[in-house]
């Protein structure tokens, strides 16, 4: 299992990358990856639970763009619910 440091540094090379912070967002959310999966879900949850826990240790090339990511991970867990509730 990776530290909290190397998780960081991790989503800092997503989210500061133009090429893939966007898209790797997309992706998290995707019909695809979340439609009857609860597994994808979970890890959704987990993922964006840490995120929002450590948005102030994660260093951002614009303060903007760490805005946009916060208000992204803070609306995940709806996301999810979503799709618990349409595919129950």
């Amino acid at each position: 299992m990776r530290t909290t440091e190397e998780m960081i540094s991790f989503y800092e090379s997503i989210f500061n990358a133009d090429d893939l912070c966007y898209m790797v967002l997309g992706a998290m959310t995707s019909e695809e990856e979340l439609e009857n999966n609860e597994n994808n879900q979970k890890q959704l949850l987990e993922i964006s639970k840490f995120i929002r826990e450590n948005i102030n240790k994660i260093h951002f090339k614009t303060p903007e763009l760490k805005e946009t990511v916060k208000t992204f991970m803070e609306n995940v867990p709806e996301i999810v619910e979503r799709y618990k509730i349409e595919n129950n």
